[in-house]
C-alpha cells in the first residue's frame, strides 16, 4: 500500500468526467476551444462522461473540425464522429416469451378468406385433410411450453417474417410439374401468411412434402389428385 497520502486520497475520490466536444479555435498558449453537444451548463451522464458548452482546455493536438475527449480541463485524445448517445451497459433486455411455431390454420384447405378463431391445427400432433381449393394459412406464434407440453402462454406474433420451408417433391413421381407452393404475407398484424396450391385440379403436379421450421417442425404432405378426385394434405408436428 502506498505511504503518500495525497495518492491513498485521491484513489478514494471518483476519476474526473470525460466530455466529447469538437474543436472550434486553438490558441497560441497550447489550448484550445471545444464546444460541446449542448448550449446548457455541463449535464454529467453515466459513465462520468457529460455535455455542456463552450470550455477551453489544455492542448492542441487536434485540428478545428475534430472531435476530443476531454478529462480534467485537458485534450486526452481524439474521438470519434457521429452522433453521442448514452448507453446502459449491462442492461437486461427482455426476452420475447416463448419459440416460434407456425400453425396451420383451417380444418381443410380450400377458403379464400383465413378462418376463424378456433380453427386452428395446433402442434404437437398429426391429422389430415381435403383439399377442397388452392389456399390454406399458416400463422406466425410464440409459445411457452413445459417439458411436459403444458402450455403456458400462446400469443400471435404479430412480424412480416416469411417462414423457413423446404419443398422436397414427391419422389419417382412422374408428373411434369414439381412447383413448390407459393407462400405469400396476407396480415403482418397476425403474422398470417397464405399458402397457395399450384395446378391443385390437376394430375400433372408432383406433390411432394412442404417442411416450415419452427420449435415444432411443421411438415405438410400434398398428394395430388386423381381424376376429379380432391386433392389431399396431411400434416404432421416434428417434435424436437
Amino acid at each position: 500500500m502506498s505511504t503518500n497520502l495525497y495518492r491513498r486520497l485521491r484513489a478514494l475520490l471518483p476519476l474526473p468526467q470525460v466530455l466529447v466536444g469538437t474543436v472550434v479555435e486553438i490558441h497560441a498558449d497550447d489550448t484550445s476551444t471545444v464546444q460541446l453537444p449542448s448550449s446548457a451548463d455541463v449535464t454529467g451522464l453515466a459513465g462520468n462522461v457529460a455535455t455542456g458548452p463552450l470550455i477551453r482546455v489544455r492542448g492542441s493536438s487536434l485540428e478545428v473540425g475534430k472531435r476530443a475527449f476531454v478529462r480534467a480541463g485537458v485534450i486526452e485524445t481524439e474521438a470519434p464522429a457521429g452522433d453521442i448517445l448514452d448507453i446502459e451497459v449491462g442492461k437486461v433486455v427482455v426476452r420475447p416469451v416463448g419459440e416460434v411455431e407456425w400453425w396451420l390454420f383451417g380444418s381443410e384447405i380450400g377458403d379464400t378468406t383465413p378462418p376463424a378463431a378456433g380453427a386452428e391445427i395446433d402442434p404437437p400432433g398429426a391429422g389430415a385433410m381435403t383439399i377442397t381449393g388452392t389456399t390454406g394459412w399458416l400463422q406466425r406464434r410464440r409459445l411457452d411450453r413445459t417439458s411436459l407440453g403444458t402450455v403456458l402462454f400462446n400469443g400471435i406474433s404479430p412480424v412480416s417474417e416469411a417462414p423457413v420451408t423446404t419443398w422436397t417433391p414427391t419422389p419417382g413421381s412422374s408428373a411434369p410439374d414439381s412447383t413448390a407452393p407459393a407462400i405469400a404475407l396476407h396480415d403482418a398484424d397476425l403474422g398470417l401468411w397464405s399458402v397457395t396450391v399450384p395446378l391443385v385440379s390437376s394430375e400433372d403436379w408432383t406433390g411432394g412434402v412442404l417442411l416450415v421450421r419452427g420449435q415444432y417442425d411443421l411438415a405438410i404432405t400434398f398428394v395430388p389428385p386423381a381424376g376429379a378426385v380432391p386433392a389431399a394434405a396431411a400434416w404432421t408436428y416434428l417434435v424436437p
